[in-house]
């Protein structure tokens, strides 16, 4: 009997709608959940993983030598959830890399353990990155957990300073925004790559432990002559803001750390030296803002990011020479191309930072 052969053109088309069918056509995908003591989280996390409706793919717990019984628990109640563990805490950045090290899938998505995807997440992830050979990453719409209407993520654009600037934030789903659609990065919560690209464009940056690795990797993609897409049919649910509180002096100190490195290694001259200058004053009014809000902590966290990059300096540089070199496109095409924001939109970013405060106090 001959085997059946599948048109994967009419799948990626539409014309065939069974996603089962539209497996067939593309290799073993690996869903990688990073963890670290989020117990808590994984029984919701990996039993919206078991109902997807793409079927061609493998759960990981990617585990960052959590103390909680993650491991133990993963085994005992999701025994078809494979396990990879580390001794140290590698974090976001170099704990993907290694993970992915140990797979050989030609697909992989990074997924947050604190989250709860539709049926269809899977499904409208592989496919939207699979319709252009181009196209290097992918993302979901990431909307609040606990206001399901309204969005944290649906793709951004990269600011002058470094870090990402999130489209459409905290605003409530509309049709407006419901298509696949280049961006400047999506968010690292809920991405898919093709593993021989992301290696060839040098993976996360593991000097970033966490934060803004996402923003970063998809910069690199583009300078590289890659597309970043966004798809709005993939969607995830996120507890925002879950671990916001505890951590908040290293999330300040990583944020702005990795950010400046961003901008010193990705940016040309001319972006790179407003990037520095407005860096320089969004710190300032923020270290301002931290003193009247009484949180001395958050300044000297700032302080300590400036100090750790200016000792790493030459490190960054190399890093820059090595990026700067295999580049493709320069900036004012980017800005052009809606990939890095105008001035004026990252200006207005900076000013609407309150926003942050403000998750709580959605319907």
């Amino acid at each position: 009997m001959e085997p059946v052969r599948i048109d994967c053109n009419l799948a990626l088309d539409g014309q065939i709608s069974s996603s089962a069918v539209f497996s067939k056509c593309l290799p073993l995908v690996a869903v990688m959940v990073l963890n670290y003591n989020g117990q808590r989280h994984l029984f919701e996390c990996f039993s919206s993983l078991r109902n997807q409706t793409f079927a061609n793919y493998e759960v990981y717990l990617i585990d960052n030598c959590s103390s909680d019984n993650s491991i133990e628990y993963t085994k005992q109640y999701f025994p078809w959830v494979k396990v990879i563990s580390f001794k140290e805490n590698f974090g976001f950045a170099k704990g993907y890399n290694k993970a992915l090290a140990e797979i050989n899938s030609e697909l992989a998505v990074f997924l947050n353990n604190d989250t709860k995807v539709d049926k269809d997440w899977l499904y409208e992830l592989v496919k939207g990155i699979s319709i252009d050979s181009s196209v290097a990453i992918a993302g979901s719409t990431i909307c609040l957990y606990d206001h399901p209407d309204f969005l944290q993520s649906a793709g951004g654009k990269i600011s002058f300073i470094g870090t990402g600037i999130e489209l459409h934030f905290l605003e409530k789903i509309s049709k407006s925004i419901a298509r696949n659609k280049y961006v400047g990065y999506v968010s690292g919560g809920s991405m898919i790559v093709k593993r021989d690209i992301f290696m060839r464009i040098g993976g996360f940056d593991e000097d970033y432990f966490a934060y803004d690795e996402d923003s970063d990797l998809c910069l690199r993609a583009w300078l590289m002559g890659f597309k970043v897409l966004y798809v709005p049919q993939s969607i995830v649910y996120h507890k925002i803001g879950s671990s916001f509180n505890k951590f908040r002096i290293k999330m300040e100190f990583l944020s702005e750390k990795n950010r400046l490195q961003s901008m010193a290694k990705n940016f040309q001259n001319n972006i790179l030296l407003k990037g520095l200058l407005l860096s320089i004053l969004y710190s300032t009014l923020k270290s301002f803002r931290f003193i009247y809000s009484r949180e001395p902590a958050l300044v000297l966290a700032t302080f300590h990011a400036y100090y750790w990059v200016f000792k790493n300096l030459p490190k960054i540089m190399k890093k820059r020479v090595n990026i700067q070199a295999k580049r493709t496109l320069n900036d004012g095409a980017l800005i052009k191309e809606g990939i890095i924001a105008p001035l004026q939109d990252t200006i207005s970013a900076l000013y609407n930072y309150r926003k942050w405060k403000n998750v709580d106090d959605l319907p």
